[in-house]
């Protein structure tokens, strides 16, 4: 590994026993525990730390179970990301100001940390404004599709994680953490998240998570409208106080993300934020 991320491997644990990892020969690193050895990909910038266990994903759909399967022991191929519109890149430039706001206020600009960071709108982002970036994912093929885009565009200060994010390699390290648009599986599986992103938290530090309205298009939700959703899983707001104290989340502070406010300026802003129901609930909260 390059001298830039060296410093950063005291933030590591090993994924399967916890045990303290370290650089091994330049291939990668090892656990100084169990032994196990973990690559670094031939350009070195994605370390791969995903645990031998799976999660317990209960209650989650076929379709997802599938994908989980698929992206644990898949490492080549294409990498499906969905067509995005104009209008849904403007929306989701907006979700991640608001997001830099809330970590803004909450802490330094020294590390922040995705655990599920996908093409990297939240990462790519970032780089320029924080010290270092985690980019993290289980799919080999989104890290490597995001890799190469961060050194199209010259940046050096993203180390991109492959791991599973319901066993980070992580404890109580991180400075900042934000997992965008996955807590949607059901509740066995945002309970199992949300304490893996608790756990692996550093003392005072700070989460950004969010959460679909269940109320920002009901009729979709009762199957009077076409569903867009698949089979991912929405939430009223009282269902969530309950969600997160399963995962040992009990003090918090909520924030409404309307993604039509992407589109409106001026005196209609405040207007469409009072009217409409929040398209998602997004949640702050501290180790």
């Amino acid at each position: 590994m390059t001298a830039p991320w060296q410093e950063l491997l005291p933030l590591f644990r090993c994924p399967d026993d916890g045990g303290e990892v370290r650089e091994d020969a330049g291939a990668g690193v090892r656990c100084v525990s169990c032994g196990r050895t973990f690559p670094l990909s031939a350009d070195g910038r994605i370390l791969s730390l995903v645990a031998s266990g799976t999660g317990d994903l209960a209650g989650a759909s076929a379709e997802y179970l599938a994908a989980y399967a698929e992206a644990r022991n898949v490492t080549d191929g294409s990498y499906w990301e969905m067509r995005n519109t104009a209008a849904d890149h403007r929306r989701k430039r907006s979700q991640v100001r608001q997001v830099e706001e809330l970590l803004r206020a909450a802490g330094s600009r020294d590390l922040v940390c995705d655990f599920s960071a996908g093409p990297g709108y939240y990462t790519l982002s970032y780089a320029r404004r924080w010290r270092h970036v985690l980019h993290c994912d289980l799919s080999w093929q989104a890290l490597r599709k995001a890799s190469t885009e961060a050194s199209d565009r010259g940046l050096e200060n993203i180390l991109f994680v492959r791991m599973d994010y319901l066993h980070p390699p992580f404890q109580g390290s991180l400075p900042q953490v934000i997992c965008m648009d996955s807590l949607e599986r059901g509740p066995s599986h945002e309970q199992a998240l949300l304490a893996a992103i608790r756990r692996s938290l550093a003392p005072g530090g700070t989460a950004v998570v969010d959460f679909h309205n269940w109320w920002h298009n009901p009729l979709r939700r009762l199957g009077l409208m076409r569903q867009n959703f698949g089979d991912n899983r929405s939430y009223g707001a009282k269902e969530l106080p309950p969600l997160l104290a399963a995962a040992g989340i009990t003090e918090f502070e909520r924030f409404a993300f309307h993604q039509e406010l992407a589109a409106v300026q001026g005196m209609w802003r405040s207007w469409v934020a009072r009217t409409l129901p929040p398209t998602r609930w997004v949640y702050r909260f501290t180790s």
